[in-house]
């Protein structure tokens, strides 16, 4: 999605909500709740295209380079990821407001890998704590047993950091920093 195109349609999620059950509101709120009939893989790598970039496309999600660099940033390699996540929080807000629990699941199912990668990518965990905000937003939604699936994550994404810090590279990085 090109930086133009994410900006059109975060500043139409931003019209739509100076302008509650208007109009532009309807269309958007209609247009998130038709995402629930798209298949989940193509919502999955349409998020992690979003979210990882191209190079993530091409491998598996269990795949991951080394372990993360710590003090580098994502942010510094893609000066659009906030672009990218006021999108996905606009989404995930009508999803969890307006749209089926099915949506929210579905789109918070997608992004528990991606909180993996994010944990593991050269990032150091740079935009996990936005991603995280926006699965609890998901979970939240419905019976909120998005939580039950969250809760399992977490303890997966606590085992992944420990491994990461018990690392004698990692502890030395981490020193260095501190300091």
């Amino acid at each position: 999605m090109t930086p133009f195109c994410l900006r059109f349609f975060n500043q139409l999620f931003v019209a739509a909500e100076k302008a509650p059950g208007g109009p532009l509101e309807v269309l958007c709120a209609s247009t998130v709740s038709r995402l629930a009939a798209v298949d989940r893989r193509e919502v999955s790598e349409w998020l992690r295209h979003l979210l990882l970039g191209q190079q993530c496309l091409d491998s598996p999600p269990e795949e991951a380079p080394e372990g993360p660099v710590v003090g580098e940033t994502s942010t510094e390699q893609d000066p659009d990821q906030a672009e990218k996540l006021q999108l996905l929080r606009h989404l995930a807000a009508y999803a969890a407001r307006d749209a089926s629990e099915a949506l929210s699941r579905t789109v918070l199912e997608a992004l528990i890998p991606i909180g993996s990668r994010l944990l593991s990518l050269e990032s150091a965990g740079a935009g996990f704590s936005d991603v995280m905000q926006i699965m609890v937003a998901l979970a939240n939604s419905g019976s909120r047993r998005g939580h039950v699936h969250l809760f399992c994550a977490a303890t997966l994404w606590l085992e992944q950091c420990k491994e990461f810090v018990l690392q004698p590279e990692s502890l030395k990085k981490i020193e260095q920093v501190s300091c």
